[in-house]
Parts: C-alpha cells; structure tokens; sequence
C-alpha cells in the first residue's frame, strides 16, 4: 500500500534565542536599494532605504521579522530610516567589501553589536577592526549607539563573519582577519582573530589562527552553515581558500586554495556556502578599471569532491559586470549582487535558485530580483550563518503540518542518520520506550498510531545544541472493495474468447479514484491499464485482473476483478442461397439449442422481423438478416449475446426459348439462341459441352437440338430446328464497300477477308481507277490495299474491283476511298 505522506516539522532549535531567520527578513544595501524576504519564500522590493554604500553593510530585523536597523559601517538608520542617536562617524567604510556586521549579544533583548572594518585603500587612513554597541530599549525603541568604535585590531583587512559557537551557553564567534604584526608596518594579512561573544559581552583576547599570506584586502569571508568551514576571497590571482574551523575553540586550520580556472576572470570578491554546506560560490572578476573592460563569472565548486579545484562548474560567464557580493538568504536562495563598474550599479539582484544541487542544476537566474528604483552595488549585507545541523524526516513531502498514513502500512519514519547521534521519540509527550534509532517503525500502522510526535536529536560535540521535530501523525482508514465479476460476449466472428471490457462499470462512487491493472507485476510497478473503457482480455475466457481504490485522504485498497467471456452463438449460413421460381421453398439448418432466433428482410433499407421461429421457410428471393442469441448473467444482470449474419437469396427459373436465328456469314452457318427467364444460363448444341455464351459459328446442316440449362440447378429445356446448305458463292457484296485509310488503326486497308478460306479461294484482285487505269494487283493473302499508287497518296473518290476466283466467275464491284 503506497503511503500518502504530507507533513511539516517544526524546528526547535536552542540557539534561535541568539538568531531567528526572521532576523535576515529585510536587506539595505547599495545605492537606496532594499528587499524584504515574506513567509512564502517570494521577494519584494524595498524603496524606503536610505543606505547609499558602494561595498558594503549590515542590517537586522526583530525575531517577527520587522526591521530594526541597518549600517554602511559609517551611519546606523533606524527601523524609521532616520539617523540613530549618536549613529554617525563610526570606524567602517561604505567603500569596505565587509564595512559592518551587526551582532545580538547573548541573553539580552536590546544590546546589538556593530563590528566595523575600514577600507585598505591608500587615501583612506586604516582604522582597524572595531565595534560599537546599540541599546535598542532607548529612544523609545528607536535605538541609541551608547559605545562607538571601541578597537578590536589595529590592523585588519575587510572581511568579517559571525557564527553561532555554543547554544546552551549563548555564544557565538566574531572572526576577522589581522597582520601579525604592528598596524602599518606589514601588509601581509595572515592572522584570522577569532572574539568570543557570550552574555558578558565580546572576550578578549581572541584566539588567532597564522594561515598563509593574503596580500589583497578586498574580498568576503563566509562560514558554512554547519560551521565546519571558512572560506576566505581577496581580490588577486590564487585569492580564494577553504578552511576548517573548529566551532569548539575558535582555531582556523587546514588551509588549502581554490584554483580558479578562468583566463580572464580569476579574482575572487563575493563567496557563499549552500545551505546543506556541500558547495561553494564564487563571483569572479578580472577586476577591471573602465566599463568596457569589465568581465565577471560565477563558479560553482563540490566540497565533496577529492579534487575541489577540478570540480569548477561555471554558472554564468564572461558579463560585462564589475565584482559583487553573493549572500544566501532565508529563503534558502542566494543572491549576486549586478553592478557594471566601481560605482555605478544596476536595478537587479542575480539569484541561484536551488545553490544544494550540483552543477547547472543549482538553476542561476540572471536578473531575477527587480529592485524597483533602487541601485544594486557591490555589496549586500553582512548576516550571521546560522549553525544549521540539517536532520529531517526522510521521503516526506515538507508541505503542511499533518504526517498522513493509511490503515495497515508499515510505520516507518526514517530520520536523517547522524553518526554517534541520539535520537529519542515521543507520542503525546510520553517517551517511546526502545525507540533510540533513526528510525520509527511498526510492522504496520493502526488508527491508535494518530497523535501528536516529537523527535530530540543529540548530535555528538553538538548536545547543547539538540533540534526538536514535532509532527503530528493521522492514521486514515482504507476505502473499502469487493471481488468484482465482469462478464462480455465474445468479440468477433472467430470464438476466441476474446472481448471488450469497460473495466468503469465498477465505480460505484464518484468521490473514489479507480486505476485497472492487468497483472499483479503492474500493480507493483504502478502500470496501469491505459484503456479502461475498451480493455480486452490477453488470456481466452477467464482472466483475473486488478483493480486500485484511492479515497480523498489518498488511502488505497486493491481487490481483483475476473473477466469472463461467454461465446456467441454459431451460425453456419452461406452468404448467398438460390430458390427456384418454380418451386419457391428454403428452409435452412441453424443450430437448435438457442435461446433466440429473429429473421429479418430488408425492405427499403429497413429491417423487418419476419420471423422468430427456428424453421423458418423461405419462399421469395431478397437480403435476410438471421440474429440469434443466448442469455447470460452479468453481476447480477441479463447478458445477451448475439451472433448476426446477412445473407442473399436469389430467384432462379428454368428458362423459355423464345427464338432460335439462322444466319449465313462468309460461308457458314451462324445460330443465336435467345432465352427469357430470371435465372442464369449456359448453352448446348450437343447436350454435353455448354458454354455462356448463346453464340455458335460452323454450325453443320441438318437437323440440330439446343439445349439451355439454369446454372442454379432450376433444369434444362431443349428445342430442335433444321439447319439449311450454307451457299459458298461470293458476290460483290461479300468486298468492303470503303475504307479510311487515315493511320488511325481502322479501316486503314481494303482487303476481302473470307469466311472460310478452305472453300473460297480468290487467286488476284484487280483494282481500277474510275478511268480504268489498274492501280494494284493485291493478293487476298496480304494486308490489303492502302490507298496508294507507286507511293502517291490517291484521292476521295470511288474505285473498282476485279475478284479472280477459282470456283465462280470474277466478280466486279466498287467502293470508296474515304479520308
């Protein structure tokens, strides 16, 4: 039974008392541009902004999601877009890649931290790494900057991050990166500074971790969300590097660099995690000065991979854009900041709409955030990466708050496995006992399974840190089935056992969905029959096929249908039947053990019952339909199945001989026997030889007897008569009286042609002009004559003949020469 899963797990995490996703709600940055993050994921844009910062800032939002404040790193705006008390000249620098990063100090509701960085640029003196403090509780909840620029580090690049570093003891890490060494006298940044934040306030020292040499101070620094990792860009050739970071004590270690395999842009400036920590992001550039210059790329790099250099997949190449940020938000999107040059900008935000899939299916989406006035710069804001240890309830759809099972299926909800993890389950807040896996399960589900459930997970080095999954779980009842008979007649003329089903005759509610299986392999592999309403059987006779119920709560049950083939009756009837007028009786010979016999004529096109008796007698020619049949019963109804057949009856008769003709032609004698009647005859002048055609040449002198049979088997009628002497003489109307000489093909010679040419013999025939003149002597043997003298076309007009012939006297006629 496939289970019908839609749940929700509400997550629980200690640390959210540090930082909610609601604090990320809303982004200032750029030149007047902004966007909030609403609760379905989607994007708005901002206009009420009043940051004006080529690089970068920072901003921070209640744990509602409702803005606070937000920072260049210079100038603090409060939630009415004003200047805060004493919110102007702080240390940072709107020209700095990371200028401010604001911080809730633990266990506080209204202390906040603005850490600021200067630029490295040579005209603007360095001022270290700074913070200043914020009481929201002041001002009447408008804020005040009570402590400012209060040093960190005398020297330090632009680059600081913030991750959440223990959740039962309230605290998180600050990181920055240092020289190690005196501010001024070496510009070789090599030390990462790591300040503890707890309720007490910011921990001095800070830890320092001496990594290798980054000249360039441009370029963002980043945690992963699982706090493993840190990654470092600075804007210059083999610039970007991978750490380990340890959550525990602060140490940066295990450096190694990210080969950026771009001729042209391979200077890395904005960087983010994937929120599942599996894949960095890096926007690129060659860093140019003038906009015609400009060239920027996006890569994507698989922290999986043995080789993360060789895994580079570019997302988006070669833009004539100048280098910007990538900052991941609450909606689990990341976003690339578009900017043309060093201080002019564009109108829209890139975005990689699914950053924790591999490769070009992280789906980068070019322009997909218009800001609606506002300016995209290099920059957008700094924020905390939330720790985000990622357990979730495997296979289930994350879309409403109810886990949805059917009667009978196996319970099993399968957690996320955490090596080391301990997992403890509970139903209505009573603790399920021997239940300390991943896994929840129970051969099968029972309607007492519904309740409320929640899952405490203790990853190891991550106990104070548990995540709480509450779940509610709904054990819905199956639709309910019977075994169902489906009975057809055979199909066709051929009993093969073989018919069409409609397989919906079944479906006895409308609110249930029904799909049809022809074997229990295809119901396993969920391939249903695609024509219900037409099916036809594969196994003669009896098969047994399957059906599946679905209710509304998609709950299913499956029970079997047997498809049974019941024969139509046999009708042994030839398709055309003769009856003779004579003696007009046909009865034919149809099976005897039927329930129904109906003949029908047709008259007019029309069917017409004429009889419903098994014996019935036919007594006139015309086309008969014969329908027999037999009843069955079909779950519970009649069925009955017929067999039809059409066939012809013809009227035959013995013929009359009307007339028997003599005729002489060219010597012999001809006779043409002529006959009425409604049947089909043959013809004899011998009783034994008969032929269809009344025709018969050479016949003999003398008394001669014809015979005329019906071909349906209606009788044979003879007559005699008397053959008279055939007179050989030839005369000269036995010649052509013309001819056509024109090539058509007929006509084209004059020629006698005799009958008989045994008892004719013609030696030559002469012929005349009208002036007597002799044309041709033509031999009766030869084509003939064709109208002309020694090769001259003759003229219209009428010519003569002499016929030498052995056995009479020549004989003389004329005729026409016609063109």
């Amino acid at each position: 039974m496939k289970t019908v899963i839609k749940v929700v797990i509400v997550w629980l995490l200690f640390h959210s008392i540090l930082f909610s996703q609601n604090q990320s709600n809303n982004w200032y940055f750029g030149f007047r541009a902004g966007i909030r993050f609403e609760d379905d994921g989607s994007v708005s844009a901002l206009t009420d902004g009043q940051l004006n910062t080529l690089e970068g800032c920072s901003v921070v939002s209640d744990d509602q999601g409702d803005l606070l404040f937000y920072t260049d790193g210079k100038t603090v705006y409060n939630k009415l877009h004003t200047i805060m008390v004493n919110g102007e000249n702080l240390f940072g620098q709107p020209s700095s890649t990371q200028s401010a990063l604001i911080v809730p100090k633990p266990e506080s509701e209204n202390i906040y931290y603005i850490f600021t960085t200067n630029s490295q640029l040579e005209e603007m003196p360095n001022s270290g790494f700074n913070y200043s403090e914020v009481d929201m509780s002041l001002n009447n909840g408008l804020g005040e900057v009570t402590s400012k620029n209060i040093k960190l580090l005398d020297d330090a690049a632009e680059k600081v991050a913030a991750i959440v570093k223990d959740c039962a003891q309230n605290s998180l890490w600050v990181i920055a990166l240092g020289t190690n060494g005196a501010a001024g006298t070496n510009r070789i940044f090599n030390t990462f500074n790591a300040f503890e934040i707890n309720s007490t306030g910011i921990v001095e020292p800070s830890i320092q971790s001496i990594v290798n040499d980054i000249k360039a101070h441009e370029g963002y620094l980043k945690f992963s969300l699982d706090g493993l990792k840190l990654a470092s860009a600075s804007l210059e050739s083999g610039g970007l590097f991978l750490y380990d970071f340890d959550r525990n004590t602060g140490v940066v270690s295990n450096g190694q660099e990210i080969t950026i395999n771009s001729s042209t842009d391979f200077k890395p400036y904005g960087i983010e995690f994937s929120p599942n920590s599996n894949f960095l992001y890096v926007h690129a550039s060659n860093n140019a000065a003038y906009l015609s210059y400009q060239s920027s790329s996006l890569f994507q790099y698989d922290l999986l991979a043995a080789d993360i250099s060789a895994s580079q997949v570019v997302l988006d190449e070669s833009r004539g854009l100048f280098r910007a940020a990538l900052q991941l938000g609450p909606n689990g999107k990341i976003y690339r900041s578009l900017t043309e040059t060093f201080d002019i900008g564009t109108p829209f935000l890139g975005a990689i709409n699914t950053p924790n899939e591999l490769g070009l299916a992280a789906n980068y989406e070019h322009n997909a955030v218009q800001l609606n006035g506002g300016i995209a710069a290099q920059g957008l804001p700094t924020l905390i990466a939330m720790i985000d240890f990622e357990v979730e309830i495997e296979e289930f759809t994350f879309n409403e708050e109810v886990l949805e099972f059917c009667l009978g299926d196996i319970f099993d909800i399968p957690a996320t496995y955490l090596p080391g993890a301990t997992y403890q389950w509970e139903k209505d807040n009573v603790l399920i006992i021997d239940e300390i896996s991943n896994i929840l399960s129970k051969p099968e589900t029972e309607l007492s399974d519904s309740g409320d459930y929640r899952l405490t997970v203790f990853e190891p080095g991550k106990e104070a840190c548990p995540f709480i999954l509450e779940f509610t779980v709904v054990v819905n009842s199956l639709p309910e089935t019977t075994p169902k008979l489906l009975t057809e007649c055979n199909a066709g003329e051929v009993l093969d056992g073989i018919a069409s089903f409609n397989l919906e005759q079944i479906e006895a509610d409308s609110n249930l969905v029904y799909t049809y299986y022809e074997t229990i392999e295809n119901l396993t592999n969920d391939i249903p029959i695609s024509t219900p309403q037409e099916y036809v059987n594969i196994i003669p006779v009896d098969q047994l096929i399957y059906y599946k119920v679905e209710n509304s709560n998609g709950c299913e049950s499956v029970d079997e249908i047997q498809l049974q083939v019941r024969s139509s009756p046999t009708i042994n009837l030839e398709p055309i039947y003769q009856i003779c007028i004579d003696n007009p009786k046909l009865n034919l010979d149809v099976q005897a053990d039927l329930d129904s016999y109906n003949w029908y004529k047709l008259v007019d096109d029309n069917e017409q019952l004429v009889s419903s008796v098994i014996d019935f007698e036919i007594i006139e020619a015309g086309d008969y339909i014969l329908i027999v049949g037999n009843e069955y019963e079909n779950n519970g109804e009649l069925l009955f199945c017929e067999q039809r057949l059409e066939f012809a009856v013809v009227s035959s008769s013995l013929g009359l001989i009307e007339d028997i003709i003599v005729t002489e032609d060219f010597g012999m004698n001809v006779i043409e026997i002529l006959v009425s009647g409604e049947g089909d005859y043959e013809y004899s002048i011998n009783g034994v030889d008969y032929q269809e055609d009344n025709y018969f040449e050479n016949v003999n002198s003398g008394e001669l007897t014809v015979y005329v049979s019906d071909t349906n088997g209606c009788g044979i009628i003879e007559e005699s008569i008397e053959i008279p002497e055939v007179d050989f003489t030839i005369d000269s109307d036995d010649f052509p009286k013309f001819f056509t000489p024109n090539g058509d093909g007929i006509n084209d010679y004059w020629q006698l042609i005799p009958s008989s040419s045994d008892e004719i013999n013609i030696i030559v025939i002469d012929i005349y002009n009208r002036m007597g003149q002799l044309l041709i002597q033509l031999d009766p043997k030869s084509k003939g004559w064709d109208g002309k003298f020694k090769g001259r076309i003759l003229h219209e007009t009428d010519y003569w003949f002499k016929a030498n012939a052995i056995n009479q006297n020549d004989i003389k006629g004329h005729f026409s020469l016609i063109r």
